[in-house]
């Protein structure tokens, strides 16, 4: 193999690493601020626990938002927007 294509292979998986660290550094705190939103939004006993009850609200909206992103990428992908 050249040197200029082993020079070009080493920068490119480089690259990759530090591209895919970089990604998964950011996922936990992500997660974590995705959780205390839906705490604060469904605990309405304020324990820091989703009773049975809580948590069925939760899915159902979780559900309800989900089918309407889908509808709304399905009309993208109709109307070529997409």
């Amino acid at each position: 193999m050249p040197a200029a294509a082993r020079w070009f292979v080493t920068l490119l998986v480089s690259f990759s690493l530090f591209a895919a660290a970089a990604w998964s550094a950011d996922q936990p705190a992500k997660k974590k601020k995705q959780k205390a939103a839906l705490m604060k939004q469904f605990d309405t006993n304020r324990d820091g626990h989703l009773s049975r009850i809580e948590r069925s609200k939760m899915r159902e909206a979780v559900a309800k938002l989900r089918e309407k992103k889908a509808l709304n990428r399905n009309a993208a992908a109709l109307n070529g927007t997409l």
